[in-house]
C-alpha cells in the first residue's frame, strides 16, 4: 500500500512540474474560396471564440489577437476566458504545437483550429 501511494505521489508530483500547456498560438491564415478574405476569416474566429467563451474576442481593442501578413497570433490569457476555458484549449494548443504541421509552418491551418477547438467536446460549457 505505501509503495502504491508513493508511486502515485510521485505520478502527480511529475505530472505537474511537466508543461502541458500553451497559452500562444500562431494560426495560418490560407484563402478558402473567391469571396474569402483575411478580415472576414479574422471575424469568424472571433465569432468561434465567443462561442468557446471569450468576452473579449470582439472588442475592438483587439486584446489577445495579433496578425501580422496572413499569421493571426491568440493569447489566451488575454481573451477573457474562464480559468476552466484557458487550461482545456491551453492543453489542447499544447497538442496542436506538436504537430508536425506546426513544427514545420510554426502556424496551425486556422481552419483546422477552428474545428479542432469549436468542434471539440471537451471545449462545450465553459
Amino acid at each position: 500500500m505505501k509503495s502504491i501511494f508513493s508511486l502515485l505521489c510521485f505520478v502527480l508530483l511529475f505530472s505537474s512540474c511537466t508543461n502541458t500547456q500553451d497559452y500562444e498560438i500562431n494560426l495560418k491564415w490560407n484563402k478558402a474560396y473567391e469571396q474569402d478574405t483575411f478580415k472576414r476569416s479574422v471575424t469568424g474566429l472571433k465569432w468561434a471564440l465567443s462561442y468557446l467563451g471569450s468576452t473579449l474576442a470582439n472588442n475592438s481593442l483587439q486584446k489577445g489577437i495579433t496578425y501580422k501578413d496572413s499569421i493571426i497570433t491568440l493569447n489566451l490569457k488575454q481573451l477573457g476566458f474562464s480559468e476552466d476555458a484557458k487550461e482545456t484549449l491551453a492543453k489542447l494548443q499544447f497538442i496542436f504545437k506538436n504537430s508536425e504541421e506546426y513544427k514545420k509552418n510554426n502556424a496551425m491551418d486556422l481552419g483546422r483550429y477552428i474545428a479542432l477547438t469549436f468542434g471539440n467536446s471537451q471545449c462545450f460549457y465553459f
